[in-house]
């Protein structure tokens, strides 16, 4: 009886060794550096009244400036939206310098941006 109980013994014991040695253990990390998505891709210019694309600009205010005088256009340029087709909203700032715009903001000069909105529907 011991016998047989030694043989089973020994034969579970080798049964167990056999699925153990067999077991793979199988595992992969993956990684992904310096990679760049895109949610939307703009193509936005911005164009004079000749149609040339502009960067930052300067513009000079020359002429007879007086009291009262009609309003004067001194730039131009225009947004042009190209391919882009979601909501896009522009920051445009304006930095009046020189001998008309002293620092401490005592100028007798008024400079306004106008928007034309093109109708829609």
């Amino acid at each position: 009886m011991r016998k047989r109980i030694l043989y089973s013994s020994i034969a579970l014991a080798i049964i167990v060794l056999a699925m153990v040695g067999t077991t793979a253990y199988f595992s992969k990390k993956f990684t992904s550096d310096h990679n760049v998505v895109s949610a939307a891709k703009f193509d936005v210019d911005v164009v004079n009244d000749k149609g040339q694309t502009i960067d930052d600009n300067q513009f000079n205010l020359d002429g007879d400036l007086y009291p009262g005088m009609d309003t004067v256009e001194a730039f131009y340029f225009e947004i042009e939206r190209n391919q882009t087709v979601l909501p896009v909203a522009y920051h445009i700032q304006l930095n009046p310098s020189g001998g008309l715009f002293p620092k401490d903001g005592t100028t007798p000069f008024i400079i306004t941006m106008q928007k034309k909105m093109e109708k829609t529907g």
